[in-house]
C-alpha cells in the first residue's frame, strides 16, 4: 500500500480533472501560506517600519485636514 506524502493541511481533492475554482484556490491559498508562513513573522526592519510610520502619520494629517 502507497504512503500518502500530503501536508496535513493540504485539502483532500476528488481524484478528477473537474477541480473546482475554489478548491483550485482553496489549495493555492494554503501552499502559498505555507511557503511564506516564515516570513511573515519576521520583524520588519527598523528603516522600513520608520518609512510606514511616516506614511501612516501623513495620511492621518491628510485625513484630517480634509474634514476641515
Amino acid at each position: 500500500m502507497r504512503s500518502s506524502k500530503r501536508a496535513p493541511w493540504s485539502p483532500v481533492l476528488q481524484n478528477s480533472l473537474n477541480v473546482s475554482n475554489d478548491d483550485m484556490l482553496l489549495t493555492i491559498g494554503h501552499s502559498l501560506r505555507a511557503w511564506y508562513d516564515d516570513i511573515l513573522h519576521e520583524d520588519v526592519p527598523a528603516r522600513l517600519s520608520a518609512l510606514i510610520e511616516r506614511l501612516d502619520r501623513t495620511e492621518r494629517e491628510s485625513l484630517r485636514d480634509s474634514r476641515c
